[in-house]
């Protein structure tokens, strides 16, 4: 049984009268793209949403390529703003530059420039890896044909034995 399927075995009075409000607020950010709120009237509207989700079969939605967006928070931040807390899978540019225009000093909660090329620089030398990974995993596919065997012998050296005298080492 997924998990999605074993909360909504519960009925949502069920929910929220236990700890199983945080699995449905992960949930509907996981599947729905939702923000995590403390409104009470949208955990019912997130537990209905989950519910028709689970009828239309729906996945996971894929993870956006961070740097298409203008504004990036920096790590292990959110946003709280208008009662709703953002991460950066949550946050839309429209919600970040409506922040900042009210509060402009929110704007120190997202990359600055020179940040934001280290982290492109980071993603394009991660493309560069899983470019050359997939080319050598070609390669190792692809069949080789086989070398004759050459064996080269070592020429014979006049090997002189040691000698077993002893050495003082006083002198």
């Amino acid at each position: 049984m997924s998990e999605l399927d074993n909360l909504l075995s519960y009925s949502f009075e069920e929910i929220q009268s236990t700890n199983k409000i945080v699995v449905l607020l992960r949930l509907a950010s996981d599947y729905l793209g939702l923000p995590i709120t403390d409104c009470a009237k949208e955990h019912l509207k997130y537990y209905q949403q989950l519910q028709k989700a689970k009828f239309n079969k729906m996945e996971a939605p894929k993870k956006v390529n961070l740097l298409d967006k203008k504004y990036i928070l920096r790590p292990n931040t959110l946003l709280y703003y208008n009662a709703t807390h953002f991460n950066n899978d949550t946050l839309t540019d429209k919600i970040a530059e409506s922040a900042i225009g009210k509060f402009p000093r929110l704007e120190g909660l997202f990359l600055n420039e020179k940040e934001r090329a280290v982290l492109e620089a980071k993603d394009s030398a991660s493309n560069a890896v899983a470019a050359a990974e997939a080319a050598a995993e070609a390669a190792v596919a692809e069949p080789v044909a086989e070398a004759p065997e050459v064996v080269a012998a070592a020429p014979e050296a006049d090997v002189k034995p040691v000698s077993k005298k002893k050495v003082d080492p006083k002198k």
